[in-house]
């Protein structure tokens, strides 16, 4: 902020300084405060305004270059855009090749990048050369389309999940159509489009000989495809293993356990050394469904580290209290559900999911009525619980009801809650909802 390129003035950096020393931006000083440490006199809100106006833009310029630096491709092409103005055919070339070059080395796919580099490419020539010579013409129509294919597969990779997951209504017409055009003529595509191509089948007609194909094709291809499209497709594979457990297909739970281990291996899961709140979850729940508690624990441990340090102790303590639960030390089991704080929507439903289980498993029914209570009010009233959510969770509470009316001896409803709740799909934490009413058959 201080280099003579901003051209700030002292008033803005003075400015800058009180920013600095507040940050993060919790709590800035009064606008009077701030006024008499830049300026001398009775305070003037307009002129503090316009010192804000012009510290703002500097700091957007700031935060641009900052950007642009952590893109050196990006850079290049900007460089080339100015070479090109300046029509000397040695130099323009030259960078062509070299932007071309680190292209070319460089794993991740830079689709955009590619065409960027051929519309310049092109642009030069068609304003320089005789009006016949266009050079990469070719080069150029197939940027366009693997830009184009790229980002509509894999955003229609997201929008085939929302809608089947969240019933959210899209136009997918043109999207019918290129998968019927991908069908004949995708085969050879490069990897990553294919991949989406293969995740958009496996979305709209789930197959098991599909999903092996794709986990496979990610593997075999895992240096052909950029870290970050390996970290997303594995999310839909991780999907549909989830949803076919869901199902009823309990080899699907020992395969999710595997694919998770192979992710872990592989550090697809690891994103720029990175785990999410979300897989970190989801993995625990697969261990402990197969009671792999010692490996959990050896998870936990190892991989913590991978977590954003705000979270870990959360995390790592959600982790040890359904390890003793699955053990039978319910005690135990919520007095660490108390070492828990609040980081994650996610987090919050399994943690009072897990209290209101340990409190069915306790008799403990008054408690637990109104632990559903307070559960389904906090459901209702939170925004950031998606409609989904809502309607696992409290389809669980509904259950868990029932689970208790059996116990207390009301079994009169027993088989044909059975028959309902087998059939129900959309259930948080099933399986032991299950297990439940089998302990509980007459």
């Amino acid at each position: 902020m201080q280099s003579p390129f901003f051209g700030i003035a002292k008033t803005s950096f003075a400015l800058h300084q009180i920013v600095k020393k507040n940050f993060p931006l919790r709590a800035l000083p009064k606008k009077t405060e701030i006024f008499k440490k830049i300026f001398d006199g009775i305070y003037n809100d307009q002129k503090l305004r316009l010192v804000l106006s012009t510290y703002n833009r500097h700091l957007q310029e700031f935060l641009a270059l900052q950007q642009l630096e952590s893109k050196p491709i990006q850079k290049d092409l900007l460089t080339l855009d100015a070479l090109n103005d300046l029509n000397k055919q040695n130099i323009v070339e030259y960078k062509q090749k070299q932007i071309a070059q680190r292209l070319q080395e460089d794993k991740r796919n830079h689709f955009n990048e590619k065409l960027q580099l051929e519309e310049l490419t092109y642009q030069y020539y068609s304003d320089n050369q005789a009006i016949d010579y266009a050079p990469n013409l070719q080069k150029l129509s197939d940027a366009i389309d693997n830009d184009f294919l790229y980002r509509k597969l894999k955003y229609s990779c997201e929008i085939l999940t929302r809608s089947d997951v969240l019933s959210e209504d899209y136009d997918s017409s043109f999207l019918n159509a290129l998968i019927e055009y991908g069908q004949k003529h995708f085969t050879d595509a490069q990897p990553t489009i294919y991949g989406y191509f293969k995740i958009i089948q496996l979305i709209k007609k789930p197959d098991d000989k599909d999903y092996f194909f794709l986990k496979e094709f990610l593997f075999l291809n895992i240096d052909q495809i950029p870290d970050h499209d390996l970290n997303d497709m594995s999310v839909f594979i991780i999907n549909y293993c989830i949803r076919q457990s869901n199902l009823g297909k309990r080899e699907f739970l020992d395969e999710l356990f595997q694919l998770y281990k192979d992710l872990i291996i592989s550090r697809i899961i690891l994103h720029q050394d990175k785990i999410t709140l979300q897989n970190f979850k989801n993995i625990g729940t697969v261990a402990l469904l197969l009671n792999e508690f010692e490996w959990l624990n050896d998870f936990s441990e190892q991989h913590g580290i991978f977590l954003d340090p705000k979270y870990r102790k959360t995390a790592k303590a959600y982790h040890v209290a359904r390890v003793h639960f699955y053990r039978g030390s319910y005690k135990l089991a919520l007095r660490t559900l108390h070492e828990m704080e609040h980081v994650d929507i996610y987090y919050d439903l399994g943690e009072r999911a897990l209290m209101a289980k340990i409190l069915f498993e306790q008799d403990d029914s008054d408690l637990l009525i109104a632990n559903i209570n307070s559960f389904k009010i906090f459901i209702d009233r939170n925004k950031m619980i998606s409609t989904y959510q809502k309607q696992l969770y409290k389809s669980f509470l509904k259950w868990l009801k029932r689970l208790q009316a059996i116990k207390e001896g009301k079994r009169r409803n027993y088989k044909v809650w059975l028959e309902e709740v087998l059939k129900t799909k959309e259930i948080a934490d099933k399986s032991w909802v299950i297990e439940k009413f089998e302990e509980l058959r007459p």
